[in-house]
């Protein structure tokens, strides 16, 4: 029997940090090919550990405050953008520099998005294919 009642929840939050961040890490070492896995993972374990304290914490709270659909949209794509710029200040740490436009960071938030709409798009095609329908969205 686990000690606390939220137990169940720290520890899916935990092995969901780290399993997450596998696919990230590999996402990074794609984009910056001069680090070790071992450092794309950190990277990530980091990045993505501070985005989902932080994004936890606002979760929770957005109950009590309201929160109108605009400006949750608006918090999570600076969350999106805070990742971006932990992963690419966190390279830098390893001499990754900012090569043109765009950073490690943005490189690795842009293909996470794509990644996840291509997840969406398939798993709808699916359901469409199997006769289910698209999914509703409750929320």
């Amino acid at each position: 029997m686990l000690p606390y009642p939220a137990s169940p929840l720290i520890l899916r939050f935990v092995v969901g940090t780290l399993l997450f961040s596998l696919i990230y890490g590999a996402i990074i070492k794609y984009f910056e090919r001069r680090l070790a896995f071992w450092q794309a993972y950190l990277i990530a374990v980091v990045a993505n550990s501070v985005l989902a304290v932080l994004l936890a914490v606002y979760n929770f709270s957005k109950a009590e405050f309201d929160v109108s659909p605009v400006l949750d949209l608006g918090a999570n794509l600076a969350g999106l953008a805070l990742w971006g710029f932990i992963i690419t200040r966190m390279a830098a740490n390893y001499g990754i520099r900012k090569k043109g436009r765009f950073g490690l960071g943005s490189k690795a938030v842009f293909a996470t998005t794509l990644l996840m709409l291509i997840f969406v798009i398939a798993v709808i095609g699916i359901n469409v294919f199997l006769g289910q329908g698209v999914p509703e969205i409750k929320g």
